[in-house]
């Protein structure tokens, strides 16, 4: 037992300044919080993705292994697509479209006014490759919030 109280006084400081520096960066929330940098990118720190954005990459995640793969991020969008095609005919007009993030023209890429299956799917698949900017095929959590960031969404 230590008997000393400068030297308790000491050890206490000593643990309080141990347990502050482990913690996580203040306003960091999820479970990235507990490492420095986001996997898949050294530069993009964990303060860099707020819950919001990390909740956004865990619906592309479906298999939930911290990497989005073309496969996953697919399935999710035809889902979307089936979602917004309100009268199953395979092409979303004007008035179905719901994709908040992009307008409506980024999608018709044949100018007919209306998306087709095809135009939504080759316009995700353009994002995904751009995403993936290390080229594996699979997108991280760090690779997706560094693109967001650019995009200047958040």
């Amino acid at each position: 037992m230590i008997r000393s109280l400068p030297i308790r006084l000491t050890l206490a400081a000593g643990a309080t300044l141990l347990v502050a520096a482990c913690a996580p960066p203040p306003g960091t929330t999820g479970t990235v919080a507990d490492r420095p940098n986001v996997e898949g990118d050294p530069d993009v720190m964990v303060v860099d993705v707020d819950p919001a954005m990390e909740r956004r990459f865990a619906r592309l995640d479906a298999n939930g292994d911290g990497l989005a793969t073309w496969e996953e991020a697919y399935a999710m969008r035809a889902d979307q697509f089936a979602t917004m095609d309100a009268d199953h005919n395979g092409a979303v007009t004007g008035d179905e479209f719901s994709a908040r993030a992009q307008p409506f023209t980024a999608f018709d890429r044949n100018g007919d006014g209306v998306i087709e299956f095809g135009e939504f799917i080759d316009h995700h698949r353009t994002m995904f490759s751009r995403v993936d900017a290390d080229g594996d095929g699979a997108v991280s959590l760090g690779e997706y919030a560094r693109a967001m960031r650019e995009m200047g969404a958040t």
